[in-house]
């Protein structure tokens, strides 16, 4: 009160996202066929699997031509 300024060291913050793991880590040099697999196992859309790519590919970790047919 009165504006008084606490500080609490070594903070811990826990997130619990309620156990729905879909985070992906993949390796050097993996191959676009395994990154659609992984994808596709979690029941991601068709968009949702395009804007990973896209993402992929213009933080440079994808080296490929995307064509969208």
């Amino acid at each position: 009160a009165g504006g008084d300024t606490v500080v609490v060291p070594e903070t811990n913050i826990n997130i619990d996202n309620g156990g729905d793991n879909r985070i992906f880590k993949f390796g050097p040099g993996v191959s676009l066929d395994s990154i659609v697999k992984a994808v596709n196992e979690v029941g991601a859309a068709p968009g949702d699997l395009m804007a990973i790519l896209e993402a992929m590919k213009q933080a440079g970790a994808l080296k490929a031509e995307l064509i969208v047919i």
